[in-house]
């Protein structure tokens, strides 16, 4: 809210007013982009490496996997252990992390 009286601009997520911190929250969760952003990061934080475009058609059913579990990251970090692409993933040598 300083920013306001700091460099004379309104709160606003991408444009959208913001009255609260607490709007912050919702304007995120609301932002089509949340659900894509949110997935992508936690699969690459499983997978161990960074995601491409091929990985696109894998994503979306971990999306709709997070999507139909309200946006709970129980669900999603589920639909994640049990694919395929972590079970099959290689093993990291002793000592990496």
């Amino acid at each position: 809210m300083l920013g306001q009286e700091y460099i004379g601009v309104e709160p606003a997520w991408f444009g959208q007013p913001i009255g609260s911190l607490a709007d912050v929250g919702t304007a995120i969760v609301a932002d089509p982009r949340f659900g894509q952003c949110a997935v992508q990061s936690f699969a690459e934080l499983y997978y161990r490496r960074n995601l491409d475009s091929d990985d696109f058609t894998m994503l979306q059913s971990h999306v709709q996997e997070f999507v139909d579990g309200n946006l709970r990251i129980k669900p999603l970090v589920k639909s994640i252990l049990l694919s395929d692409e972590y079970r099959t993933a290689e093993e990291l040598p002793d000592g990496v992390q």
